[in-house]
C-alpha cells in the first residue's frame, strides 16, 4: 500500500502560504524613522500598521503548523528523536523570538501612537516617546540581529528601511 502524504500535503501547503503572507506583510510594512518619535508619528499616520502586524503573527503560525505537520510526517514510520528536538527549538525560537515582538509591535505600538498623537504639548509628546522608547530599541535590535545573519540583504530589510 502507498504511503500517506496528507501531512506532507499539509505542512507544504502551511509552508508556503504562512512564507507569503510574512512577505506580503513585510512589504507593506512602513519604513520607521531613526528615533522613537519618528517612529510614532509614522504608526499614528500609518492606518494598518497593526494589521500589518497581526498578518506576521498569522504567517508564523502558519509556518510553524508546516514545521509541526513535516515532523509528525517524517516520524510515523521511524523513530527520529533529533527531529523532534529540532522541530522543538524551532518552534521555541519562532513564538519566543518573533512572536513575542511581533505581538508587543501589534498591540502596544499602536497604543503609544495615539498617545503621542493625543498629547496637549511638547513635553507630553516626550515623556510618550521615552515610554515608548525600550519597546523601539528591542524591535530595533531585532531587526539587526536579522540582518547580521544575513536574513536580509546588505544590513536592510528594504531599501528604505536601514538597519544599524
Amino acid at each position: 500500500m502507498g504511503k500517506d502524504t496528507t501531512l506532507y500535503k499539509i505542512g507544504g501547503g502551511c509552508a508556503i502560504v504562512g512564507a507569503i503572507v510574512v512577505a506580503i506583510a513585510l512589504l507593506m510594512h512602513p519604513a520607521e524613522g531613526g528615533t522613537p518619535e519618528e517612529a510614532l508619528r509614522m504608526i499614528a499616520n500609518h492606518n494598518s500598521y497593526g494589521s500589518v502586524h497581526w498578518a506576521v503573527v498569522v504567517g508564523d503560525f502558519l509556518i510553524i503548523a508546516a514545521a509541526l505537520a513535516l515532523y509528525r510526517a517524517l516520524t510515523a514510520e521511524r523513530e527520529c528523536g533529533f527531529a523532534f528536538y529540532a522541530t522543538a527549538a524551532m518552534v521555541g525560537g519562532k513564538l519566543l523570538g518573533t512572536g513575542a515582538t511581533v505581538l508587543l509591535e501589534a498591540t502596544s505600538s499602536p497604543a503609544y501612537a495615539r498617545a503621542y498623537q493625543q498629547a496637549a504639548d511638547a513635553t507630553a509628546k516626550a515623556a510618550v516617546a521615552q515610554a515608548y522608547a525600550p519597546l523601539y530599541a528591542y524591535s530595533q535590535q531585532g531587526l539587526r540581529q536579522l540582518a547580521g545573519l544575513g536574513c536580509v540583504g546588505g544590513g536592510r530589510c528594504r531599501p528604505h528601511h536601514p538597519v544599524g
